[in-house]
Parts: structure tokens; sequence; C-alpha cells
């Protein structure tokens, strides 16, 4: 065996047949190139979900703790939020443009 022999396309019979498993007659299902796996179908996700009680358990323990991180955000955040609020209550807009124009004017001259 040289090493063109690795290159030489040995399966020139079967090229079609990728293309002709795609459109199967049963239950006209569409099936990818890879091989005989149906596409994703979210409606037998959640069926297995429902069935399957660790996987359950586990998405139920991970949503819990994802509302736990959000609130604590919202929390933690919330004086910030009400720190920005007053302050423009009491300066207006203009006053919070000023601010900002003049923090990227020194920005923008850098350290002198």
């Amino acid at each position: 065996m040289d090493f063109e022999d690795i290159f030489v396309n040995r399966s020139k019979q079967n090229s079609n047949y990728r293309r002709r498993e795609y459109y199967r007659s049963d239950n006209n299902k569409l099936y990818d190139y890879s091989g005989k796996h149906e596409k994703f179908n979210p409606f037998e996700l959640l069926a297995s979900i429902r069935r399957n009680k660790k996987l359950r358990i586990v998405l139920i323990a991970i949503l819990a703790a994802l509302v736990i991180i959000i609130i604590g955000l919202i929390l933690i955040l919330l004086p910030l939020i009400g720190n920005i609020i007053n302050y423009i209550y009491q300066n207006g807009v203009s006053g919070v443009i000023q601010v900002v124009m003049d923090y990227l004017n020194t920005f923008w001259s850098g350290a002198n």
C-alpha cells in the first residue's frame, strides 16, 4: 500500500447513499446525513424530562439556583439603581450628560 492509496476514494458506489437515506418512507421523518438519528424534537425532550426523576430534580435545582442568583443581583444592585435615579432627579439629564462628558474628556486626554 502506497502513500497515494490513502487518498483514493474506494466507496464510489456508495456516494449516493446519504442522499437516498435522507428522506425515509417511515412516517416521513427527516434524518440528517450523519446517520439515522432524528432531528431535535423539543416535545420529546419535555416528555423525557417528565419521565426521568433525576433529570427533573437536577433541572429544578438549576432553575432554583438561577432564580436565587438573579434575586441576589437585584438586591445588590438596588441601592446603586436608587442612587442613580436620585442623582438624575436632582441634577436632571443634562447634569448626567455633563458628568459623562467630563469623564470622557479626562479619559481621552489621559493622565498628565
